[in-house]
Formats: C-alpha cells, sequence, structure tokens
C-alpha cells in the first residue's frame, strides 16, 4: 500500500523523466510538463483524477485513503505481456499540437512506473 501522495509522485517523475521523452512535439511536450507540475503541487487535481470512477475501480484502496496500485500494475503487466504493447493515439491539437502523437507502453515501462512510485518521496 502506498499513500495519494507517494502513488502522485511517482507516476508525475515517471511521466517527467520517460514518458515526456518519448514525444517528438515540443509545444505537447511542454503542455504535459505544466500539467504534471500543477499536479504535483495542487491535491484537488491529483483527486479528481484519483476519482474518476473508472481509475477509482482499478486502483484499491484502504480505509485511510492508502492505495494498492500493485493490483493494477501487475494486472496491465500481466495483460501486456498476453495481448502486446498499448499504443495510445494522441490526436490533433489545434494550435497547439497539429501533428498527433502515438505512445507506445510496455511492461518494462509499467515496471519502471513501479520503481518511480517505491522511490520517490512526495
Amino acid at each position: 500500500m502506498t499513500t495519494k501522495d507517494k502513488l502522485i509522485a511517482g507516476l508525475a517523475e515517471y511521466i517527467d523523466r520517460e514518458l515526456i521523452a518519448k514525444i517528438d512535439d515540443r509545444p505537447l511536450r511542454i503542455m504535459i510538463a505544466t500539467a504534471v507540475a500543477t499536479i504535483r503541487k495542487n491535491p484537488a487535481a491529483a483527486d479528481m483524477i484519483l476519482s474518476h470512477p473508472v481509475v477509482a475501480a482499478m486502483l484499491a484502496q484502504d480505509a485511510d485513503g492508502n492505495i494498492d496500485a500493485r493490483i493494477f500494475t501487475q494486472a496491465l503487466k500481466s495483460a501486456l505481456d498476453r495481448h502486446g504493447n498499448l499504443t495510445i493515439s494522441v490526436p490533433p491539437i489545434p494550435m497547439l499540437s497539429p501533428q498527433g502523437i502515438t505512445i507506445t507502453m510496455d511492461a518494462g515501462d509499467v515496471a519502471k512506473i513501479e520503481e518511480y512510485i517505491e522511490e520517490v518521496t512526495p
């Protein structure tokens, strides 16, 4: 189990250090970095994401609000191993990112996310 703050800090570190580097579109990198910095400093933004019904259904929480992210990450790694990489297409965003991008995630990326969550200090 991990605290919400540690989970958010670990995900933010992964995005900052790993995911943004995979994006060729400079304006989109800037927007994602800005969003991550905002979420790090604004607990209400993180709460909004974590309380989304789809996200909340995948993250087991105890009575104190601690989250067992490993249930989700282990299931995701297993699905990626069985079915192949997850490719997410981000469509063009007028006046910001006219190209659109594709981001691919594999089981190794999920392992890195787990490491960041474990190692980060919120």
